[in-house]
């Protein structure tokens, strides 16, 4: 946690983070999404991913 990158506000315990630490075959940094209400952070390939989810679980498929 150290080395990541922070891109969200802290809201509701919740944060989105990139881990510079690992890579995905595009080299995309891996992203996080932690919050204290989940049993330790949701691991993403890459920020698309992640935001791909988060789109999903805000307004359906």
């Amino acid at each position: 946690m150290k080395t990541a990158l922070q891109l969200s506000s802290t809201e509701d315990g919740y944060v989105f983070l990139l881990n510079p630490q690992v890579l995905d075959s595009r080299n995309e940094w891996e992203a996080w999404d932690f919050g204290n209400k989940l049993p330790g952070a949701n691991r993403y390939r890459s920020f698309w991913d992640m935001m791909q989810n988060v789109y999903k679980r805000s307004f359906g498929s």
